[in-house]
C-alpha cells in the first residue's frame, strides 16, 4: 500500500516499513471510525431477517452487530498497535533509530489516516451514490477485496478506508 508512502514522505517516514505506514494509516483510519460510528451505520439490509437471527427485535439485531463491529475493530485496532510498537521498538534498540522520528511519523501517518476517514464520512472525497450497489452487485459471492478494489476504481481514498476496515491486516505474524 504505497498511497501512504508517498502522499506523506519526509526523512522520517523512510524509516518506517511499508507495513508500519499501512498499519499506522489504518491505526488512524479505525480510531476515527471508534469515536464517529453511529448507529445510523448499520445497513437496513442487514437485519431483515432478525427473527431467523434469532434476535428478540430488529433493534437487538442491531445493537448486536454494532458491538461486533466494534469488537471486531477494537481487535485490530490493538493488533495494530502492538504491531507498531514491537517495530518500533525493535528498530529503536536494534538499529539505533531515533525514536522521536519515529513517533512523529506514525503521528503523522496516522493523522493523515484519520483526516482520509473524516473526508470520506462527510463528503469532501466524493463517491457517487451509485458506487456501492453497483460494486455490490458487480462482487456478490466474491471475496471483501473485490469490494474494495471496486470502489478504488472511483475512489482510492475510500477503498483506503474500507481496506483497514474491511479486509483482513496483513501483518507479518
Amino acid at each position: 500500500m504505497a498511497f501512504v508512502a508517498l502522499t506523506i514522505s519526509t526523512p522520517a517516514t523512510a524509516q518506517l516499513s511499508e507495513t508500519m505506514q499501512r498499519a499506522a494509516y489504518c491505526t488512524g483510519v479505525l480510531k476515527f471510525t471508534l469515536e464517529n460510528g453511529s448507529p445510523d451505520d448499520t445497513p437496513d439490509e442487514v437485519c431483515l431477517g432478525w427473527k431467523e437471527q434469532h434476535h428478540a427485535s430488529r433493534e437487538a439485531c442491531v445493537r448486536y452487530v454494532q458491538q461486533s463491529v466494534r469488537a471486531s475493530i477494537e481487535q485490530k485496532l490493538k493488533r495494530y498497535n502492538d504491531y507498531l510498537y514491537r517495530e518500533m521498538m525493535q528498530r529503536a534498540l536494534l538499529q539505533n533509530a531515533d525514536v522521536m522520528h519515529l513517533v512523529m511519523s506514525r503521528a503523522l501517518i496516522e493523522r493523515k489516516g484519520r483526516d482520509d476517514a473524516q473526508a470520506v464520512r462527510t463528503g469532501r472525497e466524493p463517491l457517487s451514490p451509485s458506487r456501492k450497489p453497483y460494486c455490490v452487485t458487480q462482487c456478490r459471492g466474491k471475496e471483501d477485496r473485490c469490494f474494495v478494489d471496486c470502489l478504488g476504481q472511483e475512489s482510492p481514498t475510500a477503498a483506503a478506508i474500507m481496506r483497514c476496515a474491511m479486509l483482513p491486516d496483513d501483518l507479518p505474524y
